[in-house]
């Protein structure tokens, strides 16, 4: 898949009243301070022989100026709020010329990201605006049968813009939810189980979509607040106002508009999730005061009930927090025909028992103004220890912040609280740390899962076994013992250079100052500014790389050992090529010049060289009986001047006179090497993940080709894409997607490399295996005569009739570097204004093979000439690959 396309997971939910809404990744954002005016602007669309819409676009910005700024002004608002946290729909632009569509807009289309944000592009085209992310667009189209009234594609809690498809309406309602989900929030449902139970495991329950009619969120008409799970999505309600209820206590809780106290509970019970708020009598919306229960334990697909048809297809919700949550009825509730009546709410004095019998809510007291409702939860305790804990093993630890024990050690019921470990004999008790890759989950929103890492352990060798401690204070059993070395300390890096292997234009040199004192070391590398590794080498001591005579080369340079211990380092090493004829002679010596131009000497009699020489010197001689003398002091016998050909000395930093005596001595040159190193610096490296790919049969033809993790240094991570491993997804789309070569894949690779504060937008390697080499050539014809068919016209029209502009860069130059007939490069600005981006790109052929580097920044300023050359030397590295695959 090339770089241009973003892969988005979705399910598609839609009623009779509202639209449909689209599942993003969930993340947290700080709130607004002050009131939060938010932009929205209005675009109609039409196609041929489309009906004529019975609302316009003055109409929808009547409403949001009116109603739907009103609504959420009200939802955002709580009593006693110390801080304005409102947020203000308001119209911006509406004169927008009208967008004509080639055809219909299809109800269940799967592409309705793509559509919906070609009319986005095409809308601030016309506008001429260019930063339009932090905008809303409502887009108005005709009656097209469609069973929804909205559509929303729906955002991270942090983003501040959307875009929104009204099927001719301009319902108040519809706006406020839609604009709902553009703010992250999913539907709120209803739970409805088997034999009037009112709560049940999956099996027992049916999820009704839209059917849990507490707030806006639902199908029907109510002018009630937010839930506080919706409130939390949108970080109007922090953390510290929700708290988890792991064992009996009576609680305080406070209304859900109040702006203060405890206002939400979570507690989770085996699989089951609850969510607890309490809500003052409300007449308008027909309930009473009381608790109000919700299930966020998302169901299968299977127990969904919806009148959207797609729904009874869609993928499986996954352990992530969901967007939606699942009401209980815990009064005379009841939802039909899209109408709701009667309470749900838990009234004073009276209980609930969850269906596995081992929680139970009871509504105490209500306040006599109902700001608040004292509660009364009643747990089981929990008895049952966590498991058994397996110490990981300890060569493949690749980080100080790596766990030591595997995963599978948490505990069932709460969560693991502590860890004990058994140092020998000694008893020592370690509060862990927080997992730095824990992402909230419908199981556990609000606390990440503690680990015990090799940051924890105490130095030193010793005999380790570890049990853990669960919040209810239940210990698991003591792990298999197990003997580990923790070494912490970073590797050292310091001046010292030996020849290993040496030629008129090479050397490979031994870095003697590179060791580790602990566990050794476990990888160099020599790496450039984009962190790419020129060289890598796996010694345990004394790392050794190849560099050119006669040049100086400018790097950094990473060593660590097993434990993810690193230090860094600017280096700077000079080789200098110094020929035969410099010294010194004495005895009878002959000339003559090789192949290089360059004197060699030779003496078959007793002779003596002399040379002043300092630092890092490579002699290249051979004899069959000689001695060598520095400063006067004779060496012992070097058997390099016999089979190897050349004696490597470390001079210091002062001049010193070296002395070769003897017969039958060859002298050929000498090599000077100099390295400096500076910014020296101990880093900590994290786990850079792990690829469960590896051993697919599928990717073995594949691996050795595009990116590794082995790549890379400074914590980028190296792994598939969603979808990378399988054909699904198209890899040629460069101008265009119509790549007919796409049905001659049988295997596919694709990698993303990324890290926190990454400078790219996109960066990823592609390789492909077509079924024969026809293909592949095939493949390598359509992209070039795509590229020549966009560079002709500055873009390609796509299928929504939305122009997509390509600005091209030369690469003729490039091109001959790599000195290779089956490629295509690609420097390319793409798109226009805030939505620009720029592309190289190196699409590589050989037989039935394909490989591709795809780089994309954000902006529309071509890439500086370094960063070619940079980018060029990982395509070399690249064909290379590709040439010995």
């Amino acid at each position: 898949m090339a770089p241009l396309k973003v892969k988005t997971s979705f399910r598609i939910k839609a009623t009779v009243h509202l639209g449909a809404f689209l599942a993003f990744s969930f993340l947290l954002v700080p709130p607004a301070q002050a009131i939060d005016r938010r932009a929205v602007d209005v675009v109609e669309v039409s196609w041929p022989g489309a009906p004529l819409p019975t609302t316009s676009v003055s109409e929808i910005a009547l409403q949001v100026n009116d109603q739907v700024q009103r609504r959420w002004e009200e939802l955002t608002s709580f009593k006693g709020s110390k801080e304005d946290k409102r947020i203000q729909f308001y119209v911006d632009q509406r004169n927008i010329q009208p967008i004509s569509l080639t055809s219909p807009v299809i109800c269940d289309r799967f592409e309705f990201p793509s559509f919906m944000n070609s009319i986005r592009l095409e809308t601030y085209r016309r506008l001429a605006i260019e930063n339009s992310k932090e905008r809303y667009l409502l887009i108005l189209m005709p009656k097209a049968g469609c069973i929804w009234e909205g559509l929303s594609l729906i955002g991270s809690p942090g983003s501040r813009g959307g875009t929104i498809l009204l099927q001719d309406t301009s319902d108040s309602f519809v706006i406020a939810h839609e604009l709902g989900h553009s703010l992250g929030l999913g539907h709120s449902n209803y739970l409805r189980c088997d034999g009037a139970q009112r709560d049940g495991n999956w099996r027992q329950c049916k999820g009704i979509e839209y059917g849990g009619t507490v707030d806006l969120m639902g199908n029907v008409k109510t002018s009630a607040p937010l839930s506080t799970y919706h409130q939390w999505r949108m970080k109007l309600l922090p953390e510290p106002q929700i708290k988890e209820v792991w064992s009996s206590e009576t609680i305080s809780i406070s209304a859900v508009d109040m702006a203060e106290g405890v206002k939400a509970l979570f507690l989770r019970d085996g699989e089951s999730t609850y969510w607890v708020e309490y809500r003052r009598e409300r007449a308008e919306s027909g309930y009473s005061s009381g608790l109000v229960i919700y299930r966020t334990d998302p169901p299968p697909s299977g127990s969904v009930v919806s009148p959207n048809p797609q729904d009874r297809v869609a993928s499986e919700f996954n352990i992530g927090v969901s967007s939606d949550m699942w009401l209980i009825n815990l009064d005379n509730f009841n939802y039909a025909n899209s109408r709701s009546s009667g309470s749900m709410t838990l009234n004073q004095g009276r209980s609930f028992k969850a269906s596995s019998g081992n929680i139970i809510f009871e509504v105490m007291e209500i306040s006599s103004n109902q700001d608040s409702a004292t509660v009364s939860i009643s747990r089981v305790s929990d008895s049952n220890p966590p498991p058994k804990p397996r110490i990981a093993g300890l060569s493949s630890q690749q980080s100080s912040t790596d766990s030591v024990i595997e995963s599978g050690f948490e505990d069932q019921e709460t969560y693991v609280d502590k860890f004990e470990i058994r140092r020998d004999s000694q008893l020592i008790e370690i509060p862990g740390q927080a997992d730095p890759a824990w992402r909230p989950t419908f199981l556990q929103p609000l606390r990440a899962n503690k680990l015990l890492t090799f940051a924890d352990l105490p130095e030193g060798k010793y005999e380790l076994s570890i049990r853990t401690i669960d919040l209810a204070g239940n210990r698991s059993e003591w792990s298999e013992t197990k003997f580990v070395n923790i070494d912490r300390g970073a590797p050292r890096i310091a001046r010292g250079l030996v020849a290993e292997e040496v030629s008129r234009n090479s050397i490979k040199l031994k870095f003697s100052g590179i060791r580790d004192e602990g566990s050794q070391l476990c990888g160099s590398y020599l790496y450039n500014k984009y962190d790419f590794v020129t060289q890598a080498s796996k010694e345990k001591t004394n790392p050794y790389f190849e560099f050119p005579v006669n040049q100086i080369i400018e790097s950094r340079i990473q060593t660590s050992d097993c434990l993810g211990n690193a230090t860094d380092a600017k280096m700077r090493l000079s080789t200098v090529w110094m020929s035969a004829d410099k010294g010194s002679r004495t005895g009878k010596w002959t000339s003559k010049i090789d192949s290089n131009g360059d004197s060699q000497l030779y003496c078959s009699a007793k002779c003596s060289i002399s040379l002043s020489l300092m630092g890092s010197v490579t002699i290249l001689a051979k004899s069959s009986g000689s001695d060598v003398f520095i400063a006067g002091k004779k060496l012992p016998p070097i058997a390099g001047l016999k089979s190897a050909g050349f004696i490597s000395l470390e001079l210091g930093e002062k001049r010193k006179l070296v002395r070769l005596s003897g017969q039958d001595l060859l002298l050929r040159g000498i090599v000077s090497s100099k390295v400096e190193f500076s910014e020296i610096r101990e880093i900590l490296l994290s786990s850079s993940g792990e690829d469960p790919t590896l051993n697919l049969p599928a990717q073995k033809s594949l691996i050795r080709l595009g990116f590794k993790q082995e790549d890379f240094v400074n914590n980028w991570r190296v792994l598939p894409m969603a979808g990378g491993t399988e054909t699904n997804d198209p890899t040629l789309d460069l101008c265009g997607s119509d790549y007919k070569s796409e049905n001659s894949r049988v295997f596919r690779r694709q990698l993303a490399v990324s890290r926190l504060n990454s400078p790219y937008l996109f960066l990823s390697s592609e390789s492909v295996q077509y079924d024969k080499a026809e293909s592949a050539q095939f493949a390598l014809s359509e992209v070039r005569s795509k590229l020549a068919e966009c560079k002709k016209r500055g873009g390609f029209m796509e299928g929504t009739n939305s122009f997509t502009s390509y600005k091209f860069n030369e690469t003729l130059m490039q091109e001959k570097l790599l000195d290779y007939q089956s490629l295509v490069l690609v420097h390319a600005i793409i798109g226009e204004g805030a939505n620009s981006r720029t592309l190289f790109g190196a699409y590589l052929f050989k037989d039935n093979l394909f490989t591709g580097l795809y780089v994309v920044k954000s902006g529309s300023q071509f890439f500086t000439g370094d960063e070619i050359d940079g980018w060029m030397q990982v395509s070399k590295v690249f064909l290379d690959r590709l040439k010995n695959a």
